[in-house]
């Protein structure tokens, strides 16, 4: 089991003046690793605990989410480029051994995003599937 404490933990805040979001959460997580080094085994059955309160004097709350532990990249195959009415069509296939959840597409650089489909976890919802496979 992996754990991590913290006396006091910042929040996240509104700022009224600026308009802003200022995030303050603690980014440090578990590495996938077991305590002798080696990676986790990939499948269901993990959870992620969350226990805290509030203020000092108040009672200990815990939240308990359950995840599958995914080690295995997706895979792009069958790239076929096409020429349709005087633009280029990039059509691929991937594939994951649990599923897929957003696609990204960008250019050499890694500067720009040229396509996207599925559900970013950070609120880019669009067009998606809970299918494994897009086309």
């Amino acid at each position: 089991m992996w754990e991590s404490s913290y006396d006091r933990v910042p929040k996240n805040y509104f700022n009224t003046n600026s308009g802003g979001i200022t995030l303050l959460a603690v980014w440090e997580g578990w590495d996938g690793c077991l305590t002798d080094g080696t990676y986790a085994p990939e499948g269901p059955g993990y959870i992620y605990r969350l226990t805290g309160s509030v203020g000092q004097s108040q009672a200990k709350q815990t939240m308990d989410i359950p995840f599958f532990l995914d080690n295995t990249a997706p895979k792009a195959t069958d790239f076929t480029l096409m020429e349709e009415d005087g633009r280029y069509l990039l059509e691929f296939l991937v594939q994951d051994n649990h599923y897929v959840n957003y696609i990204q597409l960008g250019d050499s650089t890694s500067q720009e995003r040229l396509a996207a489909v599925g559900r970013r976890l950070w609120g880019d919802h669009r067009a998606g599937s809970s299918d494994p496979s897009f086309h």
